[in-house]
């Protein structure tokens, strides 16, 4: 199997005016920094394929942990997701959404990380993912306000 994206690190909060950094309690997400103790998937978080996804503990920016989607290797487009259940995004609210990403291989404008309620009735921001990052980690984000009716 080819390493198709090398690494992704996600915040995603409620924001406030200004955009400021994120502050204690503002993150929505449960253990976004992907940190993990003997365990080969990190706690709040489930794949929904084990073949497809790698845990690494210090392979992101700076030392930090990271998570790898791997190309399935046959061929097909297979759709991956990396999901963490039990959110409810509230109308009106504004999201922000910003991943470390380091990718290679993927097709322009092909793979997208986005964020859904738990409903699937309201969706977040949403980041198109650059297809070669050339080994560089890249900060990617997006920002939505949500309508008030999904």
């Amino acid at each position: 199997m080819k390493t198709a994206l090398a690494a992704l690190s996600f915040v995603l909060y409620l924001s406030s005016a200004g955009f400021a950094a994120v502050k204690p309690g503002e993150n929505i997400l449960l253990n976004g920094r992907f940190e993990a103790d003997q365990q080969d998937i990190p706690p709040f978080w489930s794949p929904n394929n084990t073949e497809l996804f790698r845990w690494n503990p210090a392979s992101g920016p700076d030392g930090s942990p990271s998570v790898s989607i791997l190309e399935s290797g046959n061929g097909d487009k297979s759709e991956f997701s990396l999901r963490q259940a039990g959110h409810k995004l509230a109308p009106g609210g504004t999201y922000r959404m910003s991943a470390d990403v380091r990718t290679k291989g993927f097709p322009a404008g092909g793979v997208t990380c986005m964020v859904r309620d738990q409903s699937w009735g309201r969706q977040g921001p949403r980041i198109v993912l650059p297809p070669d990052t050339k080994g560089r980690w890249q900060r990617v984000e997006a920002t939505r306000v949500l309508d008030s009716a999904p």
